[in-house]
């Protein structure tokens, strides 16, 4: 089952609406930044701490090395921007959907992931330790060298992801069709393997984990 799609009516900023101001106002009044349309926004390294966003959209915007931590962030669409070393740890995304975006290296670790789409992302490296996702698409993503260890799927959707090297360890992976994707080296116990799908092919990789040789 595909994710849930943002429910979007965003609008552009008016003249009186700066980022700093709307930021500012919204830890003051303790309410979310709602419905509106930011382009180009340069937020390198912001510290976005406990920020509330619902129904915007960001078109190339540079967040690289932002902090996201403790973020709620609901029916958002990410077109062209930057996420390269954010962190978004304890955070809670719903119907998000990051399209054409850099995450290499985002820290995704103890959040919650609802209906979230990555679609064309450049995200190795990235972190999503101690993850709860639940229907999550990664579509035409490199997602290699990066950490899903300890994390907990419902309704993981992969489609042409690149996953070499990346780590799975102590991962249920019942359930998840690898048959599409690139999974090199991949890190996982054979235990956690139980119930997934994966390709004629990859199943002769895999066999290595028990040191049986196809030949």
């Amino acid at each position: 089952m595909k994710p849930e799609q943002a429910r979007l009516s965003a609008h552009h900023l008016d003249a009186s609406d700066s980022w700093e101001h709307l930021i500012d106002s919204a830890r003051e009044e303790e309410s979310p930044i709602e419905s509106k349309l930011f382009k180009n926004l340069d937020c390198f390294e912001a510290d976005l701490f406990s920020a509330s966003f619902q129904d915007c959209v960001f078109e190339s915007c540079e967040f690289s090395e932002a902090k996201f931590t403790r973020a709620d962030l609901r029916d958002l669409r990410f077109t062209h921007c930057s996420f390269s070393n954010s962190a978004f740890s304890d955070s809670f995304l719903s119907r998000c959907e990051f399209i054409n975006c850099k995450l290499m290296g985002a820290d995704f670790s103890d959040s919650i992931l609802q209906n979230v789409t990555f679609m064309d992302c450049r995200q190795n490296f990235s972190n999503f330790f101690k993850n709860k996702l639940t229907s999550v698409l990664f579509s035409d993503c490199d997602c290699s060298d990066s950490y899903f260890t300890e994390s907990t799927f419902k309704n993981l959707n992969l489609e042409r992801v690149i996953l070499d090297n990346s780590t799975f360890f102590k991962t249920l992976l019942k359930g998840i069709d690898f048959s599409s994707s690139s999974i090199n080296n991949l890190v996982v116990s054979i235990p956690d393997l139980k119930g997934a799908s994966v390709s004629y092919d990859q199943a002769a990789k895999l066999s290595q984990l028990l040191g049986v040789k196809i030949k």
